[in-house]
């Protein structure tokens, strides 16, 4: 059993800083692996390290310092008390990205986990391409297009793997628009929010289709009842081993 949170923190930099609470609430929930985007700033950044080792957990940040405006924003935090140990950590910058997007360094970063017992995982934290602010034939649709190919690089890099690896993070999108990668936590068309202003589900955990068992969905929490960001924070509880 292994349990993941996602929550993208609307981090911003010209944006109300909810770090404090945002690590408070999260470092208290008792997850294994926290998955975080958004953490943009080195002040939020030092804020989320500090409260989230207060409630013992090891925080990592990708080595993702390029000519860009802002880092990727992306952070994982693991539970010190869980099975799970870190084995590897690994940022890989996307290919393909526009608009909005260009002002971070757009990536996905994957931690491998091993169980006491022997069992690996891989998760890939990301926040994929926005959508752009301009009618549909020079925005949504081409920003679902550059989705479709992250969501093909991240399967391109791990595709081949024996070990399951789940695609985690705010992926910008109801459904998954790629036939190696499912959609573990909820259907398209479920009644599921996690970006409370529009209705839309664009927060997931998924999987790359042939690497590993299929993991198994225990539990899901939608923490609609913190209003610290944009988002709403996703929980899931998993059994990697069917």
């Amino acid at each position: 059993m292994i349990s993941i949170l996602t929550y993208n923190i609307h981090g911003l930099p010209w944006s109300v800083d909810n770090t404090l609470p945002i690590a408070r609430w999260s470092g208290g929930e008792g997850t294994n692996l926290l998955c975080f985007q958004e953490v943009f700033t080195e002040s939020r950044q030092t804020t989320l390290k500090r409260i989230l080792e207060e409630h013992d957990y090891t925080v990592y940040f990708p080595n993702d310092a390029i000519e860009s405006v802002v880092p990727s924003g992306l952070c994982i935090a693991l539970q010190n008390k869980s099975l799970w140990k870190m084995i590897t950590l690994r940022f890989t910058p996307f290919f393909n990205y526009s608009y909005w997007d260009t002002f971070a360094n757009k990536g996905f970063f994957s931690i491998c986990l091993q169980h006491k017992d022997g069992l690996q995982i891989r998760i890939l934290n990301t926040h994929m391409q926005s959508d752009w602010e301009l009618p549909y034939y020079s925005g949504t649709y081409y920003t679902n297009r550059i989705r479709t190919l992250q969501l093909e690089e991240m399967v391109k890099e791990y595709g081949t793997s024996k070990t399951l690896t789940l695609i985690v993070g705010d992926l910008n999108q109801a459904g998954l628009m790629h036939p190696r990668v499912k959609n573990i936590c909820c259907k398209e068309g479920d009644a599921i929010t996690t970006f409370p202003s529009t209705g839309h589900n664009v927060d997931h955990v998924a999987c790359i289709i042939g690497t590993g068992l299929t993991p198994v969905l225990k539990n899901i929490h939608i923490g609609n009842e913190v209003s610290w960001s944009d988002h709403s924070p996703l929980v899931v509880g998993l059994d990697p081993r069917h």
